[in-house]
């Protein structure tokens, strides 16, 4: 006879769009004591990284498209080439704020390398 096991209660981090939703109502109120402060710290942590990481990788998706259009025999894909990087260049536009900005412009240097989180 199997016995029916009770799922646990899962933690309120773990339902992460209501924990977030709980922390902005804790900022707007002022309720700064009752924050979830480690965990919203690595969250705006991530998020940074997250939103450098997408920006780099659309960044190095059109550098490499326009490198294969410029250096490339082929005129197969031409096509497909230049609208990804006209999609890719709308979607960075999207993204850049100075500080985003000036990471690109330090990575675009370097040859666009990867980065750290």
């Amino acid at each position: 006879m199997a016995t029916r096991i009770k799922p646990k209660k899962k933690d309120l981090y773990e339902e992460f769009y209501v924990w977030a939703e709980r922390q902005a109502a804790l900022f707007r109120a002022g309720r700064f004591d009752e924050l979830d402060l480690d965990n919203v710290i690595e969250e705006v942590e991530d998020l940074g990284a997250a939103l450098k990481r997408s920006a780099l990788n659309k960044a190095r998706v059109v550098v490499e498209h326009l490198l294969e259009l410029q250096h490339s025999p082929t005129q197969d894909s031409r096509h497909s080439w230049e609208a990804t990087v006209l999609e890719h260049r709308s979607r960075l536009e999207i993204d850049l704020t100075p500080r985003i900005r000036q990471i690109l412009r330090d990575h675009l240097g370097r040859g666009l390398s990867p980065c750290p989180p």
